[in-house]
């Protein structure tokens, strides 16, 4: 079984022919495997959203907060799934970000029993609200297991994220946790999901 990409990319891959994005594609949105510079650096401004601060605030404040956090944050091994879209000139321009890598909850975080997989997804204001969410999910699964196979997959959401909250249900992640936090100074809980035979416990 490959490794986890560590390193940003030359240039962005296609993904395999398995991965269904064809609703995405109606749309001028594809899902591409892997970031260079050019997408990181969109991916830091992008980070800076209002929406993004809202329910992902460690994206600007550290995790994706400069070209050089994003290198450092690709070097733990993460199948980056940027969703793009194609420009005129033949660049790309991100419309949202998804990944996949090992990954286990935190000390301080509830006990996942088989988890081993991250997953996490955004959509930047050209990309939101526009019911891409469910589709670009499906394709991120997907290219995971194509390209390493499925197991122990996991997320955390907010409670008041709602649409995230309906989105991954429908893809089939049940909820197994839930945990007081803080966000933004005020309570928030955060919300616990497996997929597949985790979360079903097999």
């Amino acid at each position: 079984m490959p490794s986890y990409p560590t390193q940003l990319y030359e240039v962005v891959q296609s993904l395999p022919d398995a991965v269904e994005q064809t609703e995405l594609n109606e749309r001028g949105l594809f899902v591409t495997e892997g970031l260079d510079a050019q997408l990181a650096d969109q991916l830091v401004d992008a980070s800076k959203q209002p929406h993004i601060r809202e329910y992902c605030p460690n994206d600007a404040a550290s995790r994706f907060a400069s070209l050089d956090k994003v290198t450092a944050w690709q070097a733990k091994g993460r199948l980056s799934l940027p969703l793009v879209r194609k420009l005129g000139d033949g660049t790309l321009s991100l419309a949202g970000f998804g990944w996949m890598g090992p990954g286990k909850p935190g000390p301080d975080e509830p006990e996942i029993v088989g988890a081993a997989t991250t997953f996490a997804i955004r959509l930047y204001k050209e990309a939101a609200g526009q019911g891409n969410a469910l589709p670009y999910t499906k394709a991120i699964v997907q290219a995971n297991q194509a390209l390493y196979g499925d197991t122990g997959v996991w997320l955390e959401a907010w409670s008041d994220n709602v649409p995230a909250l309906r989105t991954y249900e429908k893809m089939g992640f049940q909820r197994v946790a839930e945990q007081a936090d803080m966000r933004h100074g005020s309570p928030c809980t955060r919300i616990y999901m497996t997929l597949g035979n985790l979360a079903i416990g097999r």
